[in-house]
């Protein structure tokens, strides 16, 4: 085997057992809280002995106003001891490591259920080596304008870089407002997310490449939030679902997004499926997109798009619930697609086809849809908006069932900008109020019944008189009477 063989394996085994390690450790710091401890001094802070170890190196400070006050609480005896400093129930107005300086050798800093106002940058140059720092149920802003009112918290790049030795920073339980990006904290190696909440704003997206890198790790039950009260912003939200999955698939949809088209997800279903809207505004697109999975409203007002048969056929096209293709120039609508794809379709969908090029439309299928619907019980029907197009009020094949359909759409959209193209007998006139019964009468037949009568006694009657002149001209020329004659009885 390769020596670079052997040094990769080795670089490995390492890596795990610092895995290991890290993970023990964060198993101990959490189990601070749980463990019952011994207490052997009834003042603010506290040295902690537990079971498996006599040494005294972690302390336990309550209701703090300062870090200042630890020094005060301890024996310059036990100063240098101190590797561990655990604050609880505190009211910190300002964290600096200047004043925690009497503690040489601490590496380890907990805050537990603690308010910390101010992170300051330390002015000392011997500074403890701070490299491991825990928040559990920590803040620094309690306003949370939410449905459950929430303390929250801030950490930036710059807060942590006045903790200069820091490589783990563990995050339980807390509702972080404002988490930045912090690549440029090139010092920190391990960021741990467990429980609590995070904004799920694309901002945070950087979370996902950490964890890919392994240097973030975050727990299944750590939440989105929203910080708002208004209910529409709320509704279908990123509220109290998986973190990871809202990330995971505000990532996905930028991958899968076409540029220069813009698409976001706004929320997630009941249902555990993403809410996504796309725009494509005014970008010169000649056909439909190709668009993210689960795609829920796409905008595509202002293009140049004729042909919008890859809304039937795109199976990316399926969970679409509102299309706007507005402003383009589409002639067409293929009946058997359309008849197809709203079939097999349970949600509702909204087509928005106004400033157009339509002069009709499928209303056969469209016909067909509704009875279906209306014997199946179903209620999921397309609604349409289909103003400002040159529509052919001169076919009668198609305008009584495009009058109901406009009829029917006009519970849900505006009829009145539905009118007979230039071109057409009716110019300008709104569909809606035409007079279809009349416009579309069946001519009457060129010819009557009594028409019909008249015709056959007329011939009749000529051919009696055809058959009279024959029988005369017989008579006079041969005296041959007419058979009748020769038959009848005499007198």
């Amino acid at each position: 085997m390769h020596c670079s063989a052997i040094v990769g394996w080795w670089a490995v085994a390492a890596g795990l057992a610092m895995m290991v390690v890290g993970a023990q450790a964060f198993t101990k710091y959490i189990s601070t809280y749980e463990k019952p401890i011994s207490v052997t001094k009834s003042v603010s802070c506290h040295t902690l002995s537990h079971q498996e170890k006599e040494s005294r190196t972690e302390v336990l400070c309550k209701g703090l106003k300062s870090l200042k006050e630890v020094t005060l609480h301890l024996s310059e005896e036990q100063l240098p001891l101190i590797t561990t400093l655990t604050i609880a129930h505190a009211n910190i107005s300002s964290f600096t490591l200047d004043d925690l300086v009497d503690l040489p050798s601490l590496h380890t800093v907990m805050f537990n259920h603690s308010q910390i106002s101010n992170w300051t940058a330390p002015q000392h140059d011997l500074l403890p080596n701070v490299t491991t720092l825990l928040l559990n149920h920590c803040w620094n802003n309690s306003e949370l304008r939410a449905k459950e009112k929430k303390p929250t918290l801030e950490l930036t790049s710059q807060m942590l870089s006045f903790v200069p030795s820091l490589k783990e920073l563990h995050i339980v339980d807390c509702f972080l407002m404002k988490l930045e990006r912090l690549d440029n904290v090139t010092h920190l190696h391990k960021l741990n997310i467990v429980d609590g909440g995070v904004g799920c704003e694309d901002d945070k997206l950087w979370l996902l490449d950490w964890l890919e890198a392994g240097r973030a790790s975050i727990s299944k039950n750590t939440t989105c939030f929203v910080p708002t009260l208004n209910y529409m912003a709320t509704m279908y939200s990123f509220n109290g679902r998986e973190l990871l999955m809202c990330l995971g698939y505000k990532k996905k949809t930028q991958r899968e997004c076409v540029p220069p088209c813009n698409c976001s997800v706004t929320g997630i279903k009941d249902s555990l499926m993403p809410i996504i809207h796309v725009y494509c505004r005014r970008i010169g697109l000649t056909e439909l997109p190709q668009i993210p999975h689960y795609t829920r409203r796409l905008y595509l007002e202002g293009n140049n798009i004729t042909n919008m048969s890859l809304l039937f056929t795109n199976e990316r096209y399926y969970h679409i619930d509102s299309i706007s293709l507005n402003h383009n120039r589409i002639t067409y609508m293929d009946g058997e697609l359309y008849y197809n794809y709203i079939k097999n379709r349970s949600l509702d969908i909204g087509i928005l086809l106004a400033h157009n090029k339509l002069s009709t439309m499928p209303v056969k299928e469209m016909r067909q849809l509704y009875n279906e619907a209306v014997k199946e019980g179903k209620i999921h029907l397309p609604t349409f908006d289909l103003g400002h197009n040159p529509w052919n009020c001169d076919d009668c094949n198609f305008l009584p069932d495009f009058q109901d359909l406009v009829y029917y759409q006009s519970i849900k959209m505006n009829f009145f900008n539905i009118r007979c193209a230039n071109w057409s007998t009716n110019a300008g006139q709104q569909v809606i109020r035409l007079d279809v019964k009349a416009l579309c009468a069946p001519e009457p037949p060129l010819l009557q019944p009594l028409d019909m009568l008249n015709i056959c006694m007329g011939i009749l009657l000529l051919l009696l008189m055809l058959n009279f002149l024959h029988n005369f001209i017989q008579y006079r020329r041969h005296g041959k009477l007419p058979w009748i004659i020769i038959k009848l009885p005499c007198c």
